[in-house]
């Protein structure tokens, strides 16, 4: 496909010393994502369709020294999630079209092909497999995709080790809504995906 960009990211890691829960809460508390992610400049989240389901807007920033001459990226994705098993939760994306976020000027709209991420005990910590398939659109050198894909997964997750480490005090002190927005049983959502 011509200026098609299709990245592919597998990562896995032990954190022993973050439970499932806490890795799950930071992965989709939408508050506290505002306040960790570097990489964001804006995310909505245009519909909750029911308790396992959303559809979101995700704005990036890009690197300074990559910004003069790379459009940064933006997403529109469906999203599903919930505990899937004691102790296991999943968080699935797909990119969808929706009338309420149409493209934006100066963001490429990028398309996720499929993007997950399953949690589950390890010990007295968790596992998390991450994976994406993406495609980036519009102009990217090679070189520069193949160079940011490889430092990609290992720094996502460096900095969920890091978001998880911090999250439960930050809950304690800074979480404006006493409860997580959505941690529902994992149900329904395999009609949306």
């Amino acid at each position: 496909m011509e200026n098609s960009h299709i990245t592919r990211v597998k990562a896995r890691a032990i954190f022993p010393k973050i439970t499932p829960d806490t890795l799950y809460s930071v992965l989709i508390h939408d508050e506290y994502v505002r306040s960790t992610d570097p990489n964001m400049h804006e995310w909505v989240i245009l519909e909750e369709i029911d308790e396992a389901n959303d559809i979101s807007y995700y704005a990036s920033k890009l690197p300074s020294i990559i910004s003069f001459f790379i459009s940064p990226r933006d997403f529109l994705s469906l999203r599903g999630y919930g505990q899937t098993g004691k102790d296991e939760y999943m968080i699935i994306m797909r990119s969808i079209e929706d009338d309420r976020m149409p493209p934006r000027k100066k963001w490429v709209r990028a398309h996720i092909i499929i993007t997950g991420f399953l949690i589950r005990k390890h010990g007295a910590g968790c596992e998390l497999i991450y994976m994406s398939q993406t495609d980036l659109k519009g102009k990217i050198p090679k070189k520069v995709i193949n160079y940011s894909t490889s430092k990609f997964a290992p720094s996502i997750v460096r900095q969920f080790e890091s978001d998880a480490l911090k999250f439960r005090e930050w809950e304690k002190t800074s979480m404006k809504t006493k409860t997580l927005p959505i941690c529902p049983a994992y149900k329904g959502a395999e009609k949306h995906f």
